[in-house]
């Protein structure tokens, strides 16, 4: 009995702990955005599973075109081929949870075409790992994130 009330226990408070967030997809391959805060702008980020690294753009990160020369995109290949600058950001995604980290910065101008809509960096494995449990319910398109 009590090995039961220890697991049920468990249950509840992984629970308690876990927050979920809301995702857009978007067309043509069917990705997933969310909304999030980043340097305590509001952003429109990418949600790439197969991503090492989190992606920024330069407004985010506070850089200019000087900074950039060697920041850009191409589409050669699967998945983004870039050189990139290394800075740090203040990544919030929910409300109780906010990461200060290095993220890439690179020019998205050329992502945001592609989908119609300003996209403003991607969220990569750097930060799904913290949660250490990640659930994506696409009936509903909510992203759980839990501990």
């Amino acid at each position: 009995m009590w090995g039961k009330l220890v697991v049920v226990l468990a249950v509840l408070a992984s629970a308690a702990s876990a927050q979920s967030i809301s995702f857009r997809e978007l067309q043509p391959r069917r990705v997933m955005m969310v909304e999030a805060i980043v340097n305590g702008q509001h952003a429109n980020l990418i949600v790439d599973t197969g991503a090492d690294q989190t992606v920024v753009s330069p407004e985010l990160a506070g850089l200019n075109q000087v900074d950039l020369a060697k920041a850009q995109f191409s589409s050669r290949g699967p998945g983004l081929s870039a050189d990139a600058i290394i800075r740090d950001a203040d990544l919030k995604l929910t409300a109780n949870r906010r990461f200060r980290m290095p993220v890439m910065v690179m020019r998205l101008e050329n992502v945001s075409k592609l989908y119609g809509v300003k996209i403003d960096g991607l969220i990569g494995q750097d930060v799904l790992s913290r949660y250490g449990r990640v659930a994506i319910d696409y009936q509903n398109k909510r992203i759980e994130l839990g501990e």
